[in-house]
């Protein structure tokens, strides 16, 4: 797909060296539906090369959320100046400023809100981590995986609520196929309940230890401190 698109053979072998950074980081983890976490990271970049971003939104949609589910070897989530660093060295400076980015804004109703009406006088970088943000929404909304997390009918209000407004906001950012495809997947959403009894049990993404596991040292010496 990607080379139909022409992103030349650099980029190509870019977005390689983040996929192989996304299987370590979302190695057994999660979506809330039970999809694995590294589909929905590939699916966002998907998107992304379809709309034809640059290789660097691409690859950072393809790790948007590395600081916030990527296991980095502590078993902590969150931005940290040495995890900025290994980000930086494996897959660049551009691309892990936007991961930053992306991790370190707001994304709820009173952003979006604020949003409208004003995307075209943002600056560049700020215009393509929205199309990240936007990218991951119809990933997230393409399949109907929102309807077999435990809290689907929360999600489905938030629909109806304010993430409905993601399609003015591909309007505004110049992604009119972006903006059809937003508004076509939140309609079906809508129009098709869930099935109840398959439903899963989580609402948010988690993880699964491989049966081999065994907690670290350090993880041991704190369940022991408390």
């Amino acid at each position: 797909m990607l080379l139909e698109r022409g992103y030349a053979d650099a980029e190509i072998t870019g977005v390689a060296r983040g996929y192989e950074l996304a299987a370590r980081l979302f190695t057994s983890r999660f979506r809330g539906s039970g999809k694995p976490f590294l589909a929905h990271a590939v699916g966002t970049a998907g998107i992304l090369g379809l709309l034809r971003a640059r290789a660097p939104v691409l690859i950072a949609g393809l790790l948007h959320a590395a600081y916030t589910h990527g296991d980095f070897g502590t078993g902590r989530v969150g931005m940290a100046d040495w995890k900025r660093a290994r980000l930086a060295r494996s897959i660049g400076r551009e691309v892990e400023t936007l991961v930053a980015r992306d991790t370190s804004q707001p994304w709820d109703e009173p952003t979006v809100r604020a949003l409208l009406g004003t995307v075209t006088s943002l600056p560049l970088e700020e215009r393509e981590v929205l199309c990240m943000r936007l990218a991951n929404e119809l990933e997230d909304h393409v399949d109907r995986g929102i309807g077999y997390c435990a809290d689907a009918e929360h999600r489905r209000q938030m629909i109806r609520s304010w993430l409905h407004l993601c399609v003015e906001l591909a309007r505004e950012v110049g992604e009119p196929a972006l903006a059809a495809a937003l508004d076509r997947t939140f309609r079906d959403n809508l129009a098709s309940p869930p099935r109840s009894d398959l439903a899963a049990s989580r609402r948010m993404s988690y993880t699964i230890a491989p049966a081999s596991y065994r907690p670290s040292l350090v993880a041991r010496l704190r369940r022991i401190i408390r």
